[in-house]
């Protein structure tokens, strides 16, 4: 009795396996094909003629309707056989059901039972971008498509309206939500990112974007170009790690920082004074859409932080 490898078959579609019948005998054979009672399983010929010295290949088809396991057994039976060592081969069938299947793993919260990604407030004329990490969970290559419910938003998606995939069983992938905030609201706007997973109807996810814009009298944009950063840091001064001398004076380290006027009139702007932060023009007036650069230089002479 030889058993075949479990294999797992996609439920509602169809697997085949061929298997090679030879006849080792100087006389041509019928053989007789079949399974046992099982409507998962079925083969194809029903029969088979095969000449002396000869093979033929037969297929058994696997059709599983339900996520679970399936066994049955096939055998062959050669007709009017007289070869006790010959005239019969039977072996056990065995396979489970299974869906593609992809969940997120990373870059959104839960919230009532419902994933979330929040962008938080943003300043008119900004982009703020949350990445998405997937994983197919599954023993099934899985495809997604990406939807998004309300297109043209704030909301945007490179994979909209597309495809991501398909994933290999125990492959991930990433996939980047965008909040562009085009125009002030009082409330947070939000939209519906949807993940279908093809072949599968039982799994779709949706996914809850928010995002607040709001504006202001100045925007501040600081340097990014040594790749220090991402866009959701564009109001966050981020200095790094600075190495303190041994002779106990001063260190520094320095940032520059644009400052932009938003507003159809002059306005004055003033940055705080600060133990360890000082501001190089502190304060200063900015002409309608005038930029102006400030170096902000971070001053210490032992740990901070």
């Amino acid at each position: 009795l030889v058993e075949a490898q479990p294999r797992k078959g996609r439920v509602e579609r169809t697997l085949a396996e061929r298997f090679k019948l030879i006849n080792p005998n100087k006389v041509p054979a019928v053989v007789d094909l079949s399974v046992a009672e099982s409507a998962a399983f079925t083969v194809q010929p029903a029969s088979c003629e095969i000449p002396s010295f000869e093979h033929r290949y037969v297929s058994v088809y696997f059709h599983p309707s339900e996520m679970r396991e399936y066994r049955s057994a096939f055998s062959a039976a050669v007709q009017d056989g007289a070869d006790e060592a010959t005239r019969s081969l039977s072996f056990d069938l065995a396979g489970r059901g299974a869906l593609p299947s992809v969940s997120v793993v990373k870059g959104a919260a839960i919230v009532d039972g419902c994933f979330v990604v929040d962008f938080g407030e943003l300043q008119v004329g900004r982009t703020r971008t949350r990445r998405l990490t997937l994983a197919n969970d599954g023993v099934l290559p899985a495809t997604v498509l990406v939807a998004l419910e309300n297109g043209g938003g704030p909301f945007s998606c490179a994979h909209a309206g597309a495809s991501l995939g398909p994933l290999e069983p125990k492959q991930s992938a990433t996939l980047d939500l965008l909040f562009e905030a085009k125009e002030a609201h009082d409330a947070a706007r939000h939209d519906t990112l949807s993940l279908k997973v093809i072949d599968n109807r039982y799994e779709t996810t949706a996914i809850r974007c928010l995002g607040l814009a709001y504006e202001t009298d100045v925007s501040l944009s600081v340097d990014r170009s040594d790749g220090d950063g991402d866009d959701d840091d564009d109001d966050t001064l981020r200095f790094g790690q600075l190495h303190l001398r041994d002779d106990g004076d001063d260190n520094e380290l320095s940032v520059e920082v644009e400052v932009r006027n938003l507003r159809a009139e002059t306005v004055r702007f003033e940055f705080p004074k600060g133990s360890h932060v000082r501001f190089e023009p502190r304060v200063g007036h900015l002409a309608p859409a005038e930029r102006r650069g400030v170096v902000a230089t971070f001053v210490a002479s032992a740990p901070v932080a």
